[in-house]
């Protein structure tokens, strides 16, 4: 089951990442990469507020990395 954080990579590569999309479902594991990414995810940014990080800043650290990777160019 996904969850929050796989949701919103499954939103934001479906739209940003098309390419990458359509291989993963092609190969059968883009739900799993979605947990993976999701779960990572969590897994960061728990980390990072135990170390005294703010939520906000540990967000901006997370998110790139796993959940709002940077877009496929020439989308257009």
């Amino acid at each position: 089951m996904l969850n929050h954080w796989s949701k919103m990579a499954k939103s934001h590569w479906k739209e940003h990442l098309p390419g990458y999309y359509q291989k993963l479902q092609k190969e059968g594991t883009l739900e799993q990469k979605l947990q993976e990414a999701g779960e990572k995810a969590k897994e960061m940014l728990a980390e990072l507020m135990e170390q005294g990080m703010r939520r906000n800043e540990a967000l901006e650290i997370v998110l790139p990395q796993f959940i709002l990777l940077t877009p496929e160019k020439n989308l257009d």
